[in-house]
This record gives structure tokens, C-alpha cells and sequence, in this order.
């Protein structure tokens, strides 16, 4: 296995520790049963990454703040929808770095970092980060983001046929 396989996989048993109900599902027979969610979901995929902001079509012109309202009043959760770090700073509520730091157990220098956008978090990071200023990691979109990754790579692994399909349909949307 390689290390970016064993990096999903480590990522993918704590994501189903903190959230056991993931585990029941059976991702590879939801799929092959209904194989339109996946291409929905890819579909998705495609269209947020090649569509262009500001021009109209099926998804809504709504802003962020009013997405992000939304999302809590469907789901009664707390989700954030900006990047993380801005999302990392609203969650702060006025903590300082050296207290996020303290309590993450991170180095203030690394935070700093990742608040000023020139470091990614790794999902480690944003577990700790999470716990500091008391939020599920899935409050933070790319944890969110991370998770479905992980699932859909772990599909894509046991199943080769749905791997070379969903590649030749990325290949020919990114041309």
C-alpha cells in the first residue's frame, strides 16, 4: 500500500471512530446499486470545479452567509463553508494564537501558517484545531471534503471498472 494510500486509510478509521454510523454503510453495494449517486456526486464535482463564478444555471447566486444559515437551519448542525482560514479564525471567537496553540497541542508558528493560508492543514491539524475551539472537525469544509475523498477513493480502489469510467469522464469534462 502506498503512503498516500495509507494516509486516507489512517484518515478514513479516525473519521469512522468519531463517527460510528459511517461505518454501517456500505459504500461499494450503495453504489453499485444505485450507480447514479456516484455520478451525481462526480457530476458535482465536475461542474464546481469548471464552472465559472457569476454566470447563472442550476446552482443558486446565493452568498455565503446566507448558504451557511441555511445549512444550519436543514441540518441543526455547525458547518462552516468558507475556506479554512477564515473559518479558523470565526471559530477562535476571540482566543488568542497562544491559546489555540496551548490547547491544540500545535505549534503557534504552524498555525499562524495555516491562518494566513500559506500551509494546508493536515487532517490531524484540523482535528486539533477542531477540539481547541470545541467544533467537530466536520465543522471545517475541508475535513468535510476530506472524508467524502477518502470514501470515494476507497471505492474507486475496489472497484476498477467505476475507477477507469469516472476517470475517462473527468478526463473529458476537464478538456
Amino acid at each position: 500500500m502506498s503512503q498516500r494510500a495509507k494516509e486516507w486509510q489512517a484518515t478514513l478509521d479516525r473519521i469512522e471512530a468519531e463517527v460510528p454510523g459511517t461505518k454501517e454503510i456500505d459504500w461499494a453495494a450503495l453504489f453499485s446499486a444505485d450507480p447514479k449517486i456516484l455520478g451525481d456526486l462526480v457530476n458535482d464535482v465536475i461542474k464546481i470545479n469548471i464552472s465559472e463564478k457569476g454566470r447563472p444555471g442550476k446552482r443558486s447566486a446565493q452568498n455565503a452567509e446566507d448558504i451557511e444559515a441555511d445549512l444550519k437551519k436543514l441540518t441543526g448542525e455547525d458547518y462552516a463553508i468558507r475556506p479554512f482560514p477564515q473559518a479558523f479564525r470565526e471559530a477562535m471567537e476571540g482566543r488568542s494564537l497562544r491559546q489555540v496553540a496551548a490547547a491544540s497541542h500545535t505549534d503557534k508558528m504552524i498555525l499562524h501558517r495555516i491562518l494566513k493560508g500559506t500551509q494546508e492543514p493536515t487532517s490531524e491539524q484540523i482535528e486539533l484545531i477542531a477540539a481547541a475551539v470545541k467544533k467537530d472537525p466536520s465543522y471545517f469544509m475541508e475535513y468535510r471534503v476530506l472524508y467524502v475523498c477518502s470514501v470515494i477513493y476507497q471505492m474507486m480502489m475496489t472497484s476498477s471498472e467505476a475507477a477507469t469510467i469516472q476517470f475517462n469522464k473527468l478526463k473529458g469534462a476537464a478538456k
